[in-house]
């Protein structure tokens, strides 16, 4: 066994061009063995969200945004990403878009905001990814 690649794909040397490769490993084998050119890359990855964040100011009434930066490796476009808002860990039940406006129910807690990626094309779902949590809701 070897390792083919920095994305630590498994490769067998007995079996040239991938042969009997897991689907697991999710890679397309070029070329026999990392010794002779042969080359590993993913076939296609999941989309990423980073730099999730809430923008707004934690007191009842106020809006809150959800922000995140969408990107995917392979250009996959951004189809309808998914969002949850939490309070103190507890998920709002209803809060599903990437904006809420904070209630009475919420004061003296934290909020934060969470989505997962989804791509047009590909691979479709990416990890859910968390925001840090907000100050403490204020009336």
């Amino acid at each position: 066994m070897l390792s083919c690649n920095r994305w630590n794909a498994v490769c067998d040397e007995s079996r040239p061009h991938g042969v009997g490769l897991t689907e697991n490993h999710k890679f397309r084998w070029l070329g026999r063995n990392s010794n002779d050119g042969g080359t590993v890359f993913p076939i296609n990855s999941a989309p990423v969200a980073s730099n999730v964040r809430v923008i707004g100011i934690p007191e009842v009434g106020e809006l809150l945004t959800g922000n995140y930066t969408y990107s995917d490796v392979n250009s996959d476009r951004e189809g309808t990403s998914t969002f949850k808002w939490y309070a103190d860990d507890v998920l709002i039940s209803g809060a599903n878009s990437n904006t809420y406006t904070l209630t009475a129910s919420e004061v003296g807690k934290t909020i934060k905001f969470e989505v997962t990626p989804i791509a047009q094309t590909g691979t479709i779902k990416g990890a859910a990814v968390k925001s840090t949590a907000t100050a403490v809701v204020t009336p």
